[in-house]
């Protein structure tokens, strides 16, 4: 950098003829008064330029026709169990499923013209454009994935109306939610006392805690184990603060989350234990 500039950026577009996909490239740099470079950003969006093929219609069309279903089922569901089923946590999480997963289809068939437009009238060669078409497969991505989650999640619907072992995990969760939000409240009061500490003293010899959100996200680090947001940071309070989060975030927090669990799932275990019997004698008998 010469001492006049005050920022560089340059971007380019490079196209990979054996995965048949564009990559687009765009660097910043900004030049500090002083001659360091005191901020810099690498983005990189990269767009696969041939992805639609005529089979994955039929599945496309299967997976409609069969989140339609599934929608006027859980219709005909809120209709006919007004208002009791409104008060089951799973109609909402099939909702959120449904509309997500019509959203991700309805978003594809909208991209993919727009890709196919894309490549006939030469608009990659302009970086709004690219940025444009990606950033609308990135909202499909986006539904795409809330859909695949609570798809998964909703296996465990149909796993706890079978499996009374199932049944006793999902309910040991749903116990312990209030005392877990309480949990976490704490705890979120003492990170952010933890994390104002290391903002005021450690930010002037650590990147790792500079500002505000990289300091709660070092101190996380730190909680999950992980200590080297602590490297390089060599102040008077720097062993006294380590020591002191470790003990309380991973020591006390952990046996406290485990506390909460373990008593949850050993009442439900004791509510249900005539259930269970029921289940062994009934096993007992297909045995015989």
């Amino acid at each position: 950098f010469r001492k006049s500039w005050g920022s560089l950026a340059f971007d380019l577009s490079v196209y990979n003829a054996n995965y048949q996909s564009l990559s687009y490239l765009s660097i910043f740099f900004n030049n500090h008064a002083s001659g360091i470079v005191n901020e810099k950003s690498i983005v990189i969006k990269t767009i696969n330029l041939d992805i639609y093929n005529s089979y994955l219609m039929f599945f496309e069309v299967l997976y409609m026709v069969f989140t339609l279903c599934y929608f006027f089922e859980l219709c005909y569901r809120a209709w006919k169990h007004y208002p009791k089923y409104f008060k089951d946590p799973w109609l909402y999480i099939n909702f959120v499923s449904i509309v997500s997963s019509m959203l991700s289809v309805a978003i594809w068939y909208v991209y993919i013209p727009s890709l196919t437009e894309f490549n006939k009238d030469n608009k990659f060669r302009r970086s709004n454009e690219i940025t444009k078409i990606h950033g609308l497969f990135q909202v499909y991505s986006q539904f795409s994935s809330i859909a695949m989650i609570t798809i998964w999640l909703r296996l465990l619907q149909f796993l706890a109306a079978t499996k009374a072992r199932v049944q006793l995990l999902l309910r040991a969760l749903g116990m312990s939610a209030t005392n877990m939000l309480t949990y976490l409240s704490y705890i979120g009061v003492v990170l952010i006392g933890f994390g104002t500490f290391a903002l005021t003293h450690f930010s002037a010899v650590s990147e790792n805690f500079s500002s505000l959100d990289t300091t709660l996200i070092s101190c996380f680090e730190l909680a999950l184990g992980n200590i080297r947001p602590m490297n390089g940071v060599d102040t008077a309070f720097a062993q006294y603060f380590f020591f002191l989060f470790m003990v309380c975030f991973y020591f006390i927090s952990v046996q406290m989350f485990n506390a909460i669990i373990n008593y949850s799932y050993n009442r439900v275990s004791e509510d249900m234990e005539p259930q269970f019997k029921r289940d062994r004698s009934e096993r007992q008998r297909k045995e015989m």
